[in-house]
């Protein structure tokens, strides 16, 4: 949008001076006022037209789905370098991570109910069934290591206690020696094999149970919460490549995925139906109460009002330098 530093020349000198005090004076300052003035006086369900709403959703849905794919220069499909090195704390404004840590640090646990509901998944009977059976096969293989294993070399010890007994009869006899200690060494292999097979049919779900008491314990509140600001800080810390992880290996997966999630949206009969239910029941459940009121105190409304003017003014000015509004201004008066 061009700019430019000075009025526009029309043919009308009020509506030229008018713009210039809008240009250079506080009245757009006043005006980015008076707009937050009535936002904040307005009641919140005035806020949510629900037809209007609705229809612009519905309509925008629906070209959503119909849109083509973004070729490989769109800026979806261009993550460059250095968004890719940046880290969650980098995109937050100075200094919110770190200050989101005492609500983290707050103690609470859930209901054992709730923990063991959403633990009680088959990715998670997966992931803690294969744990139990790695740490458990890897205790069965040391164990098959009878010489140098957790059984203290018993084999071994019986199989030269064999020798020293029977070696003097013979070799046969010596053999059948070594031949008994290896029948009880597989019998043995067997019986732990057999054994980690059977626990692990009913260790799942008795280890998930296990895991949802343990979280749902008060006495663990505290160490719950330092886990949840660790977390939280290391988050922040990690650069959006490494939370990407596998997903920026096939990006047209995620894109197929999400134009499956439009079309499917689209096509429902009832989409315009279900967004206006939705529609009103979030105006319902606001209500009339005016939106300034939202904020806990008075200083904090007045803190919130000044942000929004601050925050709106800059593209007030670059819209009133513009010369497409200096035409559209002069129009107006024309």
């Amino acid at each position: 949008m061009a700019r430019t530093g000075q009025p526009a020349i029309g043919t009308d000198p009020a509506a030229d001076r008018a713009l210039a005090r809008l240009r250079q004076g506080d009245s757009l300052r006043a005006l980015a006022a008076l707009a937050a003035d009535h936002l904040i006086d307005t009641p919140s369900a005035a806020l949510i037209d629900v037809d209007a709403l609705t229809a612009r959703l519905g309509d925008a849905v629906r070209a959503a789905a119909r849109a083509p794919s973004p070729g490989p220069d769109h800026p979806l499909r261009r993550p460059t370098a250095d968004v890719r090195d940046r880290t969650v704390d980098d995109l937050l404004p100075a200094g919110l991570g770190g200050a989101l840590d005492p609500i983290l640090a707050v103690p609470w646990v859930p209901s054992e109910a709730v923990a063991l509901r959403l633990l009680r998944h088959d990715a998670m009977r997966m992931l803690v069934r294969e744990t139990l059976s790695s740490t458990l096969t890897r205790f069965a293989t040391r164990a098959r290591s009878v010489d140098d294993g957790v059984l203290g070399g018993l084999g071994g010890k019986a199989l030269q206690r064999g020798r020293g007994l029977l070696g003097s009869l013979g070799g046969s006899m010596g053999s059948a020696a070594e031949g008994l200690v290896g029948a009880v060494r597989e019998e043995f292999e067997h019986a732990l094999e057999q054994r980690i097979r059977e626990f692990l049919t009913t260790a799942t779900d008795e280890a998930l149970k296990g895991i949802a008491t343990w979280v749902a314990d008060p006495a663990h509140a505290g160490p719950l919460a330092t886990l949840r600001v660790s977390a939280w800080q290391a988050l922040r810390a990690t650069p959006l490549a490494e939370l990407a992880g596998s997903a920026t290996d096939d990006p047209t997966a995620w894109e197929a995925a999400a134009r499956d999630v439009l079309r499917t949206l689209a096509d429902r009969p009832t989409l315009d139906a279900d967004l206006r239910s939705a529609l009103t029941a979030a105006r319902d459940a606001v209500g009339d109460t005016p939106v300034g009121a939202w904020a806990p105190d008075a200083p904090v409304r007045d803190a919130l009002r000044d942000a929004a003017i601050d925050a709106v003014l800059p593209a007030l000015h670059a819209i009133v330098a513009s010369d497409a509004f200096a035409a559209w201004w002069a129009d107006l008066h024309a």
